[in-house]
């Protein structure tokens, strides 16, 4: 008994340093089955073996298997099935005969293919989190899993974690590196596009300035001149303003100052501030707001909320060749709704939840027929959330945009 004992531990030694020095050429959960089921083959049937992992961002338990010699992922229920059950409980778990049937029928296990007559189960348990389970099972009522095949399982599935542990590993350095890459691409070619945005209006402004000091200059050329200076000069600050806010964003320096303001009137003042650019793109610019007039004093941060709707209205009107603009305003669910609905170029639905990310459209998200920093959303975007609200989109190709986004209601009481 001793010499056997002996050499069946030696053959499980032999079965660990097998696993652990192929583990960097196994790549997936199926190599890491057919891995086992060869080597488990030395010390006990392993015809019909299976892994069940755990995927953390779905919060389901998936196992693997051929079946019918093809590569098989299925969900796999955490109630009702044994390796569910080895999941929750974090615990080995061996029944064979009389004893399987029993706890079968007491915790209503339901097995895919026909009820063996012995299992064995043991969990996938990491240093900080359960990964999964690995389990065996015959139908042949000679072999049956005694303890000391579960204590070699248990001994396989150390060396199983310590190789899911190393593909996640791997999995979220390739992430990271392909993060880092993007943001590097990202910020270099936003750095180009700002380099655009600064020379472009600069070199109009000393142009112009240069052409102004002319002598032979009519009245109305000047004018003209001055005229293209004002607006390259206010694309120049527009662009600095821009960077400093998304600087300030970056390095979490943005505070809500709430102050005690009227809606209606800071929404007429957004409406009075673009009607004239509106009317010069050949759209029409509408509003309702939705809002008795006690309901229009609240308490909001102006500057934000100004920076917000100013966004959001520019961006219609930059990505809008024809048709029209709505600003709407109401209060649903004691909040405030706030859309910009526009009529112009639409947005790709594999665009839709990038818009808002900081420099998406030095990326392409955005043609560069359309000037601009690309900075717009993404300031809107945190600064509604700064202010406790959301914002979304909804967009169909050259159909139109709708933004919308919340804000909490803080209306102003008679004791204000």
């Amino acid at each position: 008994m001793d010499i056997t004992k002996q050499k069946r531990d030696e053959k499980v030694q032999q079965i660990l340093y097998d696993i652990a020095t192929s583990s960097f050429n196994t790549q997936n959960p199926y190599q890491l089955l057919e891995l086992l089921k060869k080597e488990l083959s030395l010390v006990m049937d392993s015809n019909h073996l299976h892994i069940s992992l755990y995927q953390p961002d779905v919060e389901k338990l998936y196992r693997y298997r051929y079946h019918d010699s093809q590569e098989e992922k299925i969900e796999l229920p955490m109630e009702h099935t044994l390796s569910g059950y080895v999941f929750k409980n974090r615990q080995s778990l061996l029944l064979s005969g009389d004893e399987l049937v029993q706890f079968a029928r007491d915790n209503d296990i339901q097995f895919v293919d026909e009820q063996p007559t012995s299992w064995l189960g043991v969990p996938l348990r990491g240093d900080r989190e359960l990964m999964g389970t690995i389990n065996v099972f015959s139908y042949d009522e000679s072999k049956v899993f005694n303890p000391s095949d579960k204590r070699v399982m248990e001994q396989i599935a150390h060396e199983v974690v310590l190789m899911i542990g190393r593909w996640n590993l791997v999995h979220d350095l390739v992430i990271a590196k392909e993060r880092a890459e993007g943001s590097d691409r990202l910020k270099t070619t936003f750095l180009m596009n700002m380099s655009h945005e600064i020379r472009t209006p600069m070199n109009s402004i000393l142009g112009f300035l240069d052409l102004i000091q002319e002598p032979d200059l009519s009245r109305e050329e000047q004018e003209n001149y001055i005229r293209i200076v004002d607006k390259s000069s206010r694309r120049f600050l527009n662009t600095l303003h821009d960077i400093i806010e998304i600087s300030k964003i970056e390095t979490g320096e943005t505070q809500v100052n709430l102050t005690k303001e009227n809606l209606k009137a800071v929404m007429q003042q957004q409406f009075e501030n673009h009607r004239e650019t509106c009317a010069r793109s050949g759209l029409q610019l509408k509003m309702n707001v939705d809002l008795k007039r006690e309901e229009s004093w609240l308490y909001t941060d102006r500057q934000k909320l100004d920076a917000i709707l100013s966004n959001l209205i520019s961006n219609a009107i930059k990505f809008t060749r024809k048709g029209e603009i709505r600003l709407e305003c109401s209060i649903t669910d004691n909040e405030l709704l706030f859309q910009v609905i526009d009529t112009g170029v639409g947005i790709p639905d594999d665009k839709l939840n990038a818009i808002f990310n900081r420099f998406e459209q030095a990326d392409g998200c955005m043609n560069r027929q359309f000037q601009g920093s690309g900075l717009g959303l993404a300031i809107a975007k945190a600064y509604v959330t700064a202010m406790g609200g959301t914002i979304r989109v909804e967009s169909v190709v050259n159909e139109g945009s709708r933004f919308q986004f919340t804000l909490p209601y803080q209306p102003v009481t008679t004791t204000d």
